[in-house]
């Protein structure tokens, strides 16, 4: 998820990456940009108040897709739903990518998803995280990170979404750097399909191995 690439950046080389997940490149991407703080902090009290101030979207989760009602409770969805709508409402940019990458890792710990997990399993006790709460401190954690850490630096990152196999060109490069298959690609598939559905990367997470 965009380690090579953020060190390639803080060295100031330039990268190439690939990933046939779209979630992973996201990461990567969100990762490896360069951000102003003040900017950060405009879009977050953008997308706090869109939330506070939306309420027709309490009836989505009666259409909402099989396997998030599977994961999520009503209350949850419906809140989430709305964090969603609120982050879409940003202009397209690196900084929606931002907002949307925290709330992708919000996601398991708002749901039934059991805790610290590495497969896709209920927890039948678990009282699933308050949505705004996790999101705020997630946001501040993120914002916190790239005031200490920021990046400045003239090297180039481009980040696709690919199978590596059939790219047709490729960039040349000094060095070629891997992830060996840590689990199968069903694996791969289920861990992220709740970040998959919600961001509507796909309707069918199995489509995804």
């Amino acid at each position: 998820c965009g380690t090579v690439a953020l060190e390639a950046k803080r060295h100031n080389i330039n990268f190439w990456g690939c990933d046939i997940n779209p979630v992973a490149t996201l990461i990567a991407k969100v990762k490896s940009e360069e951000y102003n703080i003040k900017t950060l902090k405009k879009y977050f009290e953008i997308v706090i108040k869109i939330y506070n101030t939306t309420t027709n979207h309490n009836n989505n989760y009666d259409h909402a897709n099989e396997r998030l009602k599977y994961w999520f409770d009503k209350d949850h969805y419906n809140d989430l739903d709305r964090l969603f709508y609120a982050i879409n409402c940003l202009p397209n940019n690196k900084y929606r990518n931002a907002y949307l990458c925290i709330f992708s890792s919000i996601l398991k710990s708002t749901s039934r998803w059991l805790t610290k997990s590495i497969k896709p399993q209920v927890d039948p006790n678990k009282i699933p995280a308050d949505v705004i709460s996790v999101f705020e401190a997630q946001c501040k954690r993120f914002i916190q990170i790239v005031k200490q850490e920021g990046i400045h630096t003239n090297s180039k990152v481009e980040i696709v979404t690919c199978n590596f196999l059939t790219k047709k060109s490729l960039p040349k490069a000094d060095l070629i750097i891997t992830s060996p298959p840590y689990v199968t690609s069903y694996e791969y598939a289920d861990l992220h399909q709740l970040s998959t559905l919600w961001l509507g990367y796909t309707t069918d997470y199995k489509a995804l191995r």
